[in-house]
């Protein structure tokens, strides 16, 4: 293998960490990915010789530089509150089965995502005394979890709390004004580093599955298998939230009743 030493990385080189990368976590070709492996290209070296899989150094190294990281609070608005007035009912039917209402956030990045399922559900846990809540969030990437544990809301795509509804900020402010994560929420939250292709086993079902911004940059195989361990998870009469580029798989209905399409913003 030819050492990366400050010269242009071989195209053969970049192409099979690529390919690789389908294999390991089902990332598909584009330029997205290209640039950033691209500037990732001093890591490659340590992936090889070794197994090719998600927790291996080397290629926990390369996921962490390549996987894209944009988030937000309350992302996709409309979206968001339509889920909000869908929680009552499932809240009721969790407390009446004497369980937690559970919500999963696959592909949290940095946790804003997360963050928005917790204020969601806390406002119904307001008014449905005795339930319970668990809202987790899933991602590869390690640097974007540890910000997530932490509770951090970063600028990221623009003013933190932009599309944050008011009724809703009192859980994102802090004593001063500033953006910050309300304890209630950091409570309800955990987070696991998982590769979706592979499922979450040891995971009971959940009410919610929110899975957005991440299909699309996922190979056709990839992204039905992803879907088809998402709705495994989804417990019947639960609610299944894609994003704005994603399409429901065939039969998709039929297993999520509350099946979300994408919302605008």
């Amino acid at each position: 293998m030819r050492r990366l030493d400050g010269a242009a990385p071989e195209a053969g080189l970049l192409r099979a960490a690529g390919e690789a990368l389908a294999r390991i976590a089902g990332l598909a070709p584009s330029p997205v990915l290209a640039g950033r492996l691209l500037r990732a290209a001093p890591l490659l070296p340590g992936c090889w010789p070794g197994p090719e899989h998600h927790d291996a150094p080397g290629w926990a190294a390369l996921l962490d530089a390549v996987t894209v990281q944009q988030t937000r609070l309350f992302r996709h608005p409309q979206q968001c509150l339509a889920l909000g007035a869908r929680l009552p009912a499932l809240a009721a039917a969790a407390r009446a089965q004497g369980r937690p209402l559970r919500l999963l956030s696959a592909g949290c990045a940095t946790g804003e995502e997360v963050f928005t399922l917790a204020a969601l559900a806390q406002e119904v846990r307001l008014a449905t005394p005795g339930l319970a809540v668990e809202v987790l969030g899933v991602d590869l990437c390690r640097p974007a979890l540890g910000a997530a544990a932490r509770g951090v809301i970063a600028p990221g795509l623009g003013a933190p709390l932009e599309h944050v509804p008011d009724a809703m900020r009192r859980w994102f402010l802090g004593a001063g004004g500033e953006a910050a994560l309300h304890p209630a929420l950091r409570e309800m939250a955990r987070f696991r580093r998982a590769n979706l292709l592979q499922g979450l086993p040891g995971e009971a079902p959940f009410d919610v599955v929110m899975c957005r911004n991440v299909l699309v940059y996922l190979t056709d195989a990839a992204r039905r298998r992803v879907l088809g361990h998402l709705l495994a998870l989804l417990r019947p009469g639960g609610v299944l939230a894609l994003g704005p580029t994603d399409r429901a798989p065939p039969g998709a209905e039929a297993l999520a009743e509350g099946l979300l399409g994408a919302g605008h913003g």
